[in-house]
């Protein structure tokens, strides 16, 4: 074999060693949409205890009467104990998506699927911690003298009830809208990429 030849064939063979697998082009691309996810999440992590630790403080802000102080409490108490279930399953997310290596497709399978399910899993907060999270500020504006002094003028009777409970069903209804808007608009928008992704290393 000449010199030409033996070049010929070392370039043959460092050109096949350089030459990577469209897989793994598209699992570097996974890469982008993973990054934003978690800087998202880590955003919304240190504003959910921002918002926890906001509420204990609300009876001081307000200036509550002190005899609902209990009552206040035991909601909160129930509203914290939820939230450290949810925001200890979204740190777990976290971490996971900072420990998996993806270096196969059934990686990627892997953590689109939990996206999945904790994006699943944040609408139903939202609806779990609603309810109390209406009911503190409700305890919260009965101390507003307006108020205060309609319900004692008026008291709480058939005429009333109604309106107030139609209020209630549209304030859940757009917190609902909203918590479906916020999970598409930063984390199902990224979901969507991975799940491009996937489906085009199907097709190799």
């Amino acid at each position: 074999m000449n010199f030409d030849e033996i070049k010929s064939a070392w370039d043959n063979e460092s050109g096949n060693e350089m030459e990577i697998p469209q897989s793994v082009k598209l699992l570097r691309k996974a890469q982008h949409p993973i990054e934003q996810i978690r800087r998202n999440m880590r955003n919304e992590f240190y504003s959910q205890l921002a918002a926890m630790a906001f509420f204990g403080f609300i009876p001081q802000i307000f200036q509550m009467n002190e005899n609902l102080y209990l009552a206040f409490y035991l909601l909160y108490a129930v509203m914290v104990a939820i939230s450290i279930y949810y925001l200890a399953k979204f740190y777990n997310f976290f971490r996971h998506t900072s420990n998996i290596e993806l270096n196969t497709k059934d990686s990627l399978y892997e953590l689109y699927y939990e996206l999945r399910l904790n994006m699943e899993m944040y609408k139903s907060f939202t609806f779990i911690i609603t309810p109390f999270a209406i009911a503190i500020m409700l305890m919260a504006s009965y101390q507003s003298s307006y108020v205060a002094h309609n319900i004692s003028k008026f008291g709480v009777s058939s005429t009333t009830i109604l309106p107030l409970a139609t209020l209630l069903i549209l304030i859940m209804f757009f917190i609902g809208y909203g918590a479906h808007w916020w999970v598409n608009h930063f984390y199902g928008a990224y979901g969507k990429v991975l799940k491009a992704l996937i489906d085009e290393m199907k097709e190799e």
